[in-house]
């Protein structure tokens, strides 16, 4: 397995991977944040996951100025992570995530945090065994007024 930065030549592929994680998002989103993190590598990173040629996970990293839990500033973020349903508990999310601490780390990142769902119990065993600590939960809440 190989783990690196995107290219602009596999747009498609980490497209495909984002809409499976974002189905609910908007082709003009997509392309919109796609085009972020291309914009400004200091800050942001997208990682692919390759298994014989063929992208099948990919995570994007950040550097936040701040994070819940966190006693340091500029920490490093995992913004989202996807791996294919195929390849799940393969070692695909683990290496996604090694290699985004370690970008982390590159750009002067002391600390790495993350959220997801509150129901999302793959994410959660993912992040139990890359040995990430929990440090709160949220439930939201909304109202319609009309």
């Amino acid at each position: 397995m190989q783990v690196r930065p995107v290219t602009n030549e596999e747009r498609d592929a980490w497209h495909r991977l984002r809409v499976a994680l974002f189905p609910e998002s908007s082709e003009e989103d997509h392309q919109r944040e796609m085009d972020a993190i291309f914009a400004d590598p200091s800050r942001y990173q997208c990682l692919i996951a390759l298994l014989e040629n063929k992208t099948v996970g990919f995570l994007e990293v950040g550097i936040r100025e701040w994070a819940e839990g966190c006693a340091t500033q500029n920490v490093g973020y995992l913004e989202s992570i996807y791996v294919d349903e195929f390849f799940r508990r393969s070692g695909v999310g683990k290496a996604l995530i090694h290699a985004a601490e370690q970008w982390s780390l590159d750009h002067g990142a002391q600390e790495i945090a993350s959220d997801i769902g509150i129901d999302n119990e793959e994410g959660l065993r993912l992040h139990q065994i890359t040995n990430y600590e929990e440090v709160g939960r949220s439930v939201l809440f909304r109202k319609n007024l009309i």
